[in-house]
């Protein structure tokens, strides 16, 4: 495989992981019903990640994310109703591309083969999305899970089991934080130059104090020679105004000084905060999926439940964003499962359903 093959797998690994969130949390909520506008992002998303799937020739992901439009376009002209079940299919298709494009290079091939049959099956489930009446209540064939779902299932345990030891050695930064530190970068540089002329004027200064110290020297030596007047005057007048220059250039250099000193620890301080600001992601980082986890457990207990998140932009230090997504995860889960009635039983207490 060429170095330009890589990068192109690369570009479309960064296409499939940037669409993948907004198809996950868009289809998960479509249950509760859409308009064109909620579908038209959506839509879009699966056109990006078939466009990227066709530059590196992946025929099956381009099928596959050809059918989800497909289905898409259909929902929002109205020319179909996405049920649940639909939805399920949707997700399973989005699941099987987001499993491809994990694969490491070498590994791709054999990927492909093993899983070939599931991706023509869920292809096939796909393009059969408005065929046929789905309910609200997950139907056998959901609860079994038929073998292409199980097979999908399979291939995405490996990939979500355990990061990557390297995983931290990269991390997202918004292109508003990066030229914040350019420019901070770029003020350091130019207020660093600033300090070579300084230094520059103060060896001056010290070469100026070296010459008041020879005229004293002289003056010294034209009392103890008993010289003339004149000269003692002229040599005592001469020092004078030397070490007049001198203390006007320090006072000017330590001011100089001063005013680069404040400006150092003022740069300084906005380098640290934007470098610290880096590190922060907003809250909504960590949200992508939890509508899907909702959701599928929401399905698999035949009750009817729907996320929402409010405080998406909340910044919070990206480390411990990271540590969020298990605890959350399990509060969620649990929040369906028992925090949730059933409809029949709310009914029974009189409740709305």
């Amino acid at each position: 495989m060429s170095d330009a093959d890589l990068s192109l797998l690369a570009l479309f690994r960064a296409e499939v992981e940037a669409h993948a969130a907004v198809l996950t949390d868009g289809l998960a909520g479509l249950d509760a019903g859409s308009d064109a506008a909620t579908i038209e992002p959506l839509m879009r998303a699966a056109h990006s990640i078939k466009g990227a799937a066709r530059v590196v020739d992946l025929d099956a992901a381009v099928r596959i994310a050809h059918a989800m439009e497909d289905a898409l376009v259909g929902a929002q002209e109205g020319r179909l109703t996405l049920a649940p079940a639909d939805v399920d299919t949707l997700l399973r298709g989005l699941d099987w591309i987001a499993a491809l494009s994990a694969q490491a290079e070498d590994d791709l091939p054999i990927w492909m083969i093993a899983n070939g049959e599931t991706g023509e099956a869920v292809e096939l489930q796909l393009s059969s999305i408005g065929s046929q009446t789905s309910t609200t209540a997950p139907s056998t064939a959901d609860a079994a899970a038929p073998a292409a779902v199980r097979s999908v299932a399979t291939a995405l345990a490996p990939l979500t089991a355990a990061a990557p030891a390297d995983a931290d050695s990269a991390v997202k930064v918004t292109a508003e934080s990066l030229s914040r530190l350019m420019g901070l970068a770029a003020e350091s540089l130019v207020h660093a130059r600033r300090l070579e002329p300084l230094a520059i004027s103060l060896q001056q200064l010290k070469a100026r104090q070296h010459d008041v110290a020879d005229l004293l020297a002289l003056l010294r030596d034209s009392l103890n020679g008993g010289i003339a007047r004149e000269r003692t005057t002229r040599l005592a007048t001469d020092a004078l105004q030397a070490l007049d220059d001198c203390r006007r250039a320090l006072a000017e250099r330590i001011a100089d000084f001063d005013a680069l000193s404040r400006h150092s620890a003022t740069l300084s301080t906005r380098l640290y905060d934007q470098v610290v600001a880096s590190r922060l992601r907003p809250f909504g980082d960590a949200t992508p999926g939890l509508g899907r986890v909702v959701r599928d457990v929401a399905r698999q207990l035949g009750k009817q439940a729907r996320l929402d998140i409010a405080g998406r932009a909340t910044a919070v230090d990206r480390e411990i964003l990271q540590q969020l997504e298990a605890p959350l995860n399990h509060l969620l889960r649990n929040a369906v499962d028992h925090g949730i009635e059933l409809p029949e039983v709310r009914q029974d207490a009189g409740k709305p359903v």
